[in-house]
């Protein structure tokens, strides 16, 4: 007599109404390192039967039917939730049918993905849904339990805007993600850039959704699940700013400090892109960090903002261990100013000198990859490797 083997994975519901084929999603779960096994049902009253008889962690629901109105297709969303709301839900939708997919989200599905396009993604969601659903540690509860791992905050702040800090923030995390591991964050109160560098394919958990916890409940589960794993530098993961409108808003000081502390417990890095503002929030950034990067060009306009902006900085007694610019040239000007006197005004160290390379940085973001991976021989991506490692020995 043969002792049968039992299924230790965890059980994925899908529920499917219509003759759609489940295959697609079948495939998305088939990889035994996922640790999900699937289940389908039609309907909703045989799920509530199954979901009562225990064992489901998740819940796949399939909304992509096209012969049914979106107000119908909402309302099945809406029953499941109410008949069962302690078990997480990715929504499904077709290639035109995101609008009915953020209204479920906003209603409380975990997340959502097109369905033709689910088999990259879908284990990861339902893993970050099943994590978000389960106990949770606030973020003093894991200092308490020693849980933390400190990593260092470098943040860079632009003396103005448009001086390619994103670009620089970017290759520097790229750069430390090469050697260890890296966050690169957009604390950012409006539309984030780095999804024009990066083309993620489809909707991603992003800082608004950090944004929605409460600050002292803001812990690693619920930062790892607004992280997104940039898969040609494995060790790099990024936290997008707010993707669409109703995303947008202003980010508290309390927020913004725990999602900076949060971050650090990680990684070994966290690179912090941060708007050319003095709001509180960059504030309490600037003060959670063990070194400040600000970018400045070479012109008398862009050294000046720079200087108001340490005065002020200063004032708020938040400046951290180790400052220092970075002087990025975006274009060859007649009379640049020395570097000598750009120390000399802003009172800070020169770290490194960004050479100018327009059509490259160009080349590099329509092909999604940064540019020290794109062309890591270029003397643009040699100074910015080179500002890197210098960073991760003061930091």
């Amino acid at each position: 007599m043969t002792t049968r083997e039992i299924d230790t994975r965890e059980l994925v519901l899908l529920i499917q109404e219509g003759s759609s084929s489940v295959e697609p999603i079948r495939e998305a779960l088939s990889d035994p390192e996922t640790g999900f096994r699937l289940q389908c049902v039609e309907r909703l009253p045989t799920a509530f039967a199954r979901i009562a008889g225990g064992g489901v962690e998740a819940v796949v629901l399939d909304l992509s039917r096209s012969d049914l109105a979106e107000s119908e297709r909402l309302d099945s969303f809406l029953k499941f939730q109410k008949g069962a709301p302690n078990i997480p839900v990715v929504v499904l939708c077709g290639s035109g049918d995101e609008n009915l997919a953020l209204k479920a989200v906003r209603a409380g599905a975990a997340d959502f993905l097109v369905r033709d396009r689910c088999a990259p993604d879908l284990s990861r969601l339902l893993r970050s849904a099943i994590v978000l659903a389960g106990p949770r540690l606030d973020a003093r509860q894991l200092e308490a339990a020693g849980l933390t791992k400190n990593g260092t905050i470098i943040s860079l702040l632009g003396g103005k805007g448009g001086v390619a800090t994103t670009t620089v923030a970017l290759n520097v995390a790229c750069s430390l993600a090469q050697w260890s591991t890296a966050v690169l964050a957009e604390v950012r109160p409006m539309f984030g850039t780095l999804p024009q560098y990066f083309h993620p394919q489809h909707h991603v958990r992003n800082l608004a959704h950090l944004l929605k916890t409460q600050p002292h409940a803001i812990g690693r589960v619920e930062a790892e699940a607004c992280l997104w794993p940039y898969k040609g530098i494995p060790g790099l993961s990024v936290l997008f700013g707010p993707l669409a409108i109703e995303q947008c808003g202003e980010i508290g000081a309390a927020h913004a400090k725990s999602v900076a502390k949060v971050l650090a417990t990680l990684a070994d890095h966290v690179v912090v892109d941060l708007p050319p503002t003095l709001s509180e929030s960059n504030r309490a950034v600037v003060e959670s960090s063990d070194c400040l990067v600000v970018v400045v060009e070479r012109d008398q306009i862009s050294i000046e903002s720079t200087k108001q902006m340490l005065r002020t900085i200063e004032m708020w007694n938040a400046v951290p261990q180790f400052i220092g610019s970075v002087i990025v040239n975006r274009a060859s000007l007649a009379t640049p100013i020395p570097i000598t006197e750009i120390e000399a005004q802003l009172g800070i160290p020169t770290l490194g000198v960004i050479p100018p390379a327009a059509d490259l940085c160009v080349a590099a973001q329509k092909a999604g990859v940064p540019l020290v991976a794109f062309d890591p021989q270029s003397l643009m991506a040699q100074s910015l490797i080179t500002l890197a490692g210098r960073l991760a020995m003061e930091a």
